[in-house]
């Protein structure tokens, strides 16, 4: 018993300081903020190891309210094994940004800024991002 409860213990802590390293507090982009931010640009989450967990283009001009979400994955040069796919949707609604995705999943975030091109996703889960303008090269 006093092993389980050491490892959850340490766990909890864990779980509890990685969520205190992201900022989810007010005030979070508003609609006209969240137009500007998303469309035509990706949203880069690092694997903490030199590489990306995530890059996921919104697909879109600047003050649109919604357009597709691809995997840019290795993108799609012929040279590419990892072809970029449609993942779903992205739309905005209010101060909030919701994803579709194709498999049927849904999630709903609202988005603070940590200053320059780097963000936070607060949401069912705290995502911190990179935003950067999708200039066709992934991340």
């Amino acid at each position: 018993m006093l092993k389980f409860y050491n490892i959850s213990t340490i766990l909890l802590a864990t779980t509890l300081s990685n969520n205190a390293l992201a900022d989810c507090t007010p005030p979070f982009l508003t609609d006209a903020e969240l137009r500007n931010t998303l469309p035509d640009h990706i949203a880069c989450v690092s694997n903490g190891a030199g590489g990306w967990e995530n890059q996921e283009e919104h697909i879109g001009s600047a003050g649109d309210s919604s357009g597709n979400l691809y995997d840019y994955k290795e993108g799609n040069l012929p040279t590419s094994i990892d072809k970029r796919e449609q993942l779903g949707t992205w739309s905005i609604s209010g101060n909030q940004i919701h994803y579709s995705y194709s498999g049927g999943d849904s999630f709903s975030f609202e988005l603070h800024t940590n200053g320059g091109d780097s963000y936070t996703f607060c949401g069912p889960a705290t995502v911190n991002a990179t935003i950067k303008v999708n200039n066709g090269n992934g991340c």
